[in-house]
């Protein structure tokens, strides 16, 4: 089945914080300009209860094909006409990356509160570790997911995104989502496309100008990036290599119906 004319399951990823984290370890925790696999597929297990243990659950979504489009939003303003529904946008609003500062096992007692407490290889309390979060404020990203081997996982994606188990969050547990993730199984990607603009009647996007979009591909020469971020055990933290290509559409050029 082609990829184009196979069903594609739209998602939305609107939020005040986003944080995907890439080769984010020890006290400095990175957050890539995208969502990486990593983060979607262990958004997915969650959704579904899938514990970070289950490698058998972890491997159901292997089939998936995961292309990433970037967008600002536009500020938008309502008329204060009452009869009409339409509504002004403003500027574009620039999503941009900081930092945040946080502190973890200050002030436990090493009796009571042992296991609040980081230790060091030797076994003794480092004390207060100071750690340095990076996140994307405003930022704005539509995930077009398919599977042309299996179309009905589609489904069962969207059932488990629309009433998850557990929570779903965009990289940290204080991401949370702004606006409906999950909106349904299209039956092509130029279907799942043009629902989006659609759905920019309630979220103003500057659709006529992606940031980026991010795709997936099979041959090395294809790719522009690759990166490590397939998941292969989550309690593990152990990762494959994925090859994507990353375009940077040109101005007002609006993102094309079909991938090349």
């Amino acid at each position: 089945m082609n990829e184009n004319t196979s069903p594609h399951l739209l998602l939305v990823l609107d939020g005040p914080m986003q944080a995907w984290g890439y080769l984010s370890l020890f006290d400095r925790r990175n957050c890539l300009h995208y969502p990486t696999r990593s983060a979607l597929l262990g958004m997915f297990c969650a959704a579904a209860g899938i514990d970070r243990a289950d490698q058998a659950g972890l491997r159901r979504w292997d089939p998936l094909r995961l292309e990433v489009h970037a967008y600002r939003k536009l500020r938008a303003r309502l008329r204060l006409d009452p009869t009409t529904e339409k509504r002004t946008v403003g500027r574009p609003l620039r999503y941009r990356r900081w930092w945040d500062y946080h502190t973890v096992g200050g002030g436990y007692d090493e009796k009571t509160h042992r296991f609040f407490i980081p230790f060091s290889a030797e076994g003794k309390p480092r004390g207060t570790v100071v750690t340095h979060r990076e996140y994307l404020a405003d930022a704005c990203f539509v995930v077009l997911v398919a599977a042309p081997s299996e179309p009905s996982l589609l489904t069962e994606l969207c059932v488990h995104l629309c009433q998850p188990r557990w929570g779903i969050w965009f990289g940290r547990k204080c991401c949370l989502p702004a606006f409906p993730v999950c909106h349904k199984v299209h039956p092509s990607r130029q279907e799942a496309l043009a629902h989006l603009r659609q759905l920019a009647k309630w979220r103003p996007l500057d659709l006529d100008q992606p940031l980026r979009i991010v795709r997936e591909v099979d041959r090395f020469e294809d790719g522009t990036d690759t990166l490590l971020d397939v998941p292969v055990d989550f309690q593990l933290r152990k990762f494959a290599p994925r090859r994507v290509c990353e375009e940077i559409p040109p101005p007002n050029q609006p993102p094309s119906a079909e991938a090349p």
